[in-house]
């Protein structure tokens, strides 16, 4: 079962080298464009234009529009010259670019397109400038793609340094444990930069913690890892990101996420019931689970997602999409369905600890699709309220991401970053919400000392190798 071997299923790389983006012609090639444009559709049905616009009715410091702006901007940088390093653009003038490429109105307009057009032309402009003058660590001979994503998984493959898996395993039981008959309370966030080793922390975790791993990573960009999750043919992401018409409620939504969550524990269920005819002990079970699922791709993870994303009801569920169904009704339901799953593989102390651990890697991509239905949920929001049907079960789940205001996709932000779980009075109140886990170390090195006197030439020194002994803020 863990022996077997499988291959990766990608597309052709290009053969030869590969120039600089910008010392192709003048002209961006379509399908960059395409994918720029694709960029700011999405982004004109979420709600980044109206916090530009609550941000200069605030007259916010400049800083506040960089940050607020900065994610999109480097993806279009990574779509445009394949970097997402840029400085993100000043506020004047560049903020006029990016409200009206936000902006829903403009493209019903029929002058609205050459708007549009013009501060798309301005933005790759200022990225393609900005790029001349950064090096990149490419050569004319080498495509620094793979070289790049050889180094990452080297180094995923090294022995963990450090003790943050035990942080973050000390935190989320404490969290579980302040979560029952609390809404909201049974997931947490993590935020940190990218490349801090939050992908890495949750994969630790996974050697002693029963988890079910998604990475949301969109997958026409390579330059991540691990890439991101596909189901039948396409995308994770796109499951959780459909279009919806304005007949389709907030609710639909959330249980079709929750009837999503629930067939991968019927998945897991089955996996339990051939696992243990092994006779092994459960102390190896999230071990065992975790090198039988595989990375990204692997044959075993795409039939789970591909089985999981298929609309036909579960035995049990038949009626999970009717909206008759009362909250609390379909809440001990599920928990009974839970409990017969994870009871199989459960350890002594069930009460410090969840059984099954639900992570999603690259979050933020959750934030970026709405309900066309007022009050227009995001897809984040609407999956924070499948697991509340899960509530009083041993299930919590992690969100991963870089985006430090993931706050403001929550129904309530204003205690998001309160440090600890709050109490609540009201069973609809996501005032239990839980502080963000940001204890990721940016600078562990596996020896006693970073540098030895005398030992170290002025070549190694310049290398990335050394340098990274310094940590990523470097």
């Amino acid at each position: 079962m863990s022996g077997q071997s499988f291959k990766r299923f990608r597309s052709p790389e290009p053969q030869g080298s590969v120039k600089r983006p910008n010392q192709e012609q003048d002209s961006q090639p379509v399908p960059q464009l395409e994918k720029a444009q694709e960029l700011f559709r999405e982004a004109r049905e979420s709600k980044l234009y109206n916090e530009l616009r609550d941000l200069i009715r605030r007259r916010a410091s400049p800083q506040e529009f960089q940050a607020c702006y900065s994610s999109i901007f480097k993806e279009l940088a990574q779509i445009i010259v394949g970097r997402d390093d840029i400085p993100v653009p000043p506020l004047h003038p560049y903020c006029m670019n990016f409200l009206d490429l936000c902006n829903p109105n403009l493209e019903r307009e029929e002058w609205g397109n050459g708007m549009m057009k013009l501060s798309m032309d301005s933005l790759i402009k200022y990225i393609k400038t900005e790029d001349e003058k950064k090096p990149t660590l490419q050569t004319p001979a080498s495509n620094p793609e793979p070289a790049i994503k050889e180094s990452v998984k080297t180094a995923w493959k090294t022995a963990y340094v450090g003790n943050a898996h035990e942080l973050l395993k000390g935190a989320m039981n404490a969290m579980y444990q302040n979560s029952f008959e609390k809404p909201y309370a049974n997931f947490c966030a993590i935020i940190q930069g990218s490349g801090t080793g939050k992908s890495r922390l949750v994969d630790k975790v996974a050697d002693s913690v029963f988890m079910i791993p998604m990475v949301l990573r969109p997958t026409g960009g390579r330059s991540g890892f691990p890439q991101g999750d596909m189901a039948d043919g396409q995308p994770l992401l796109r499951f959780f990101c459909t279009k919806t018409t304005k007949e389709t409620l907030e609710l639909h939504v959330q249980r079709r996420y929750l009837l999503f969550l629930l067939k991968i524990i019927a998945f897991v269920d089955n996996w339990i019931n051939l696992w243990k005819r092994s006779g092994l002990g459960i102390e190896r079970v999230a071990a065992d689970w975790k090198e039988y699922l595989g990375p990204p791709f692997s044959p075993e993870r795409l039939k789970m997602y591909t089985t999981a994303i298929d609309p036909s009801p579960l035995r049990g569920f038949e009626d999970i999409s009717d909206e008759r169904v009362e909250f609390d009704h379909l809440r001990n339901r599920v928990k009974i369905f839970i409990d017969s799953v994870s009871k199989k593989i459960e350890p002594a102390h069930t009460d410090t600890q969840p059984v099954i651990v639900f992570y999603f890697d690259e979050a933020h991509h959750l934030s970026k699709t709405t309900v066309s239905a007022e009050p227009n949920r995001t897809a984040y929001q609407c999956l924070c309220k499948a697991f509340t049907y899960m509530m009083n079960a041993p299930i919590f789940a992690l969100f991963l991401s870089t985006y430090s205001r993931l706050s403001e996709t929550v129904s309530s932000s204003r205690n998001f970053w309160f440090p600890g779980p709050m109490s609540s009075n009201s069973e609809g109140s996501n005032d239990n919400m839980n502080t963000p886990f940001v204890e990721l170390p940016f600078d562990a090195w596996k020896e006693p000392s970073l540098v030895i006197e005398g030992t170290h030439s002025a070549q190694e020194i310049c290398s990335l190798k050394f340098m990274a002994r310094f940590g990523r803020p470097l």
